[in-house]
């Protein structure tokens, strides 16, 4: 019998829009609380971040102490970075549709008022 290891991705950096499935994007982005979708997608996609560079990127956002986020687990401060990249991917999405540029392929002059198609771990 034979398994298959889950994906692996590997955030060092930088992670892309294209990086994720479109269903990851709008689980995780959606109204109210995304733990569990999160949490699943993190696990599906083998998602892995740069812990040090994902803490700093973290405690920039002044919604977590940094004693807060060294005392979680890898896992879950990669979760706390797909659901802030979700939700930037998502508002790049919604911008693209109202504007009519594709969003695998804009402008470049294309300025989203918010949302991005890259999500900076700094």
């Amino acid at each position: 019998m034979s398994t298959t290891a889950a994906p692996t991705l590997l955030v060092d950096y930088v992670l892309g829009l294209h990086e994720l499935p479109r269903e990851c994007i709008e689980d995780c982005s959606g109204p109210g609380r995304a733990d569990e979708p999160v949490a699943y997608w993190r696990e599906r996609l083998g998602l892995h971040v740069n812990r040090k560079r994902a803490v700093q990127c973290l405690t920039g956002y002044g919604a977590w102490e940094a004693d807060e986020l060294n005392a979680l687990s890898n896992d879950e401060v990669a979760e706390k970075i797909l659901w802030l990249a979700c939700g930037d991917f998502s508002e790049f999405l919604t911008m693209c549709e109202r504007e009519g540029v594709d969003p695998t392929d804009p402008p470049a002059d294309f300025d989203p008022s918010s949302g991005s198609d890259i999500f900076v771990l700094e």
